[in-house]
């Protein structure tokens, strides 16, 4: 075989391994009139809505910290093109007001105190 062939075989194999997923890291602090099952609930309409993106998120909590009473949102994109394209179309459709957005976003004010917001390639 062409050497050359081989070469770009080898690295289409190898790009497959180091793809990375896009971690939004949210730590929030979830207000007195939100429950960690209402948090949960409003999760599930979010990723509803982004299915279309390729974006899901889910609630973690911590079990070994050095803010043990911590609650965070993440939200997984395959890439961050793919998250941009998602929060494009988030601010927009917020900004807007136009449904099921502007719902889930005044939910998500009504829930949450947001202490930081993170990003991360994960492997």
């Amino acid at each position: 075989m062409n050497d050359k062939l081989l070469i770009g075989i080898g690295l289409c194999l190898c790009s497959a391994l180091v793809q990375a997923d896009y971690l939004d890291v949210i730590d929030v602090k979830l207000k007195p009139a939100c429950t960690l099952k209402d948090f949960i609930a409003l999760n599930k309409e979010m990723n509803e809505w982004g299915k279309p993106y390729n974006m899901t998120g889910e609630v973690v909590t911590s079990i070994f910290s050095d803010a043990p009473n911590s609650t965070a949102w993440v939200g997984r994109s395959p890439d961050a093109t793919s998250f941009g394209k998602a929060w494009d179309a988030w601010r927009t459709a917020r900004d807007k007001g136009e449904a099921p957005v502007s719902k889930l976003n005044a939910r998500w004010v009504e829930c949450t105190e947001i202490l930081y917001r993170r990003a991360f390639d994960s492997y």
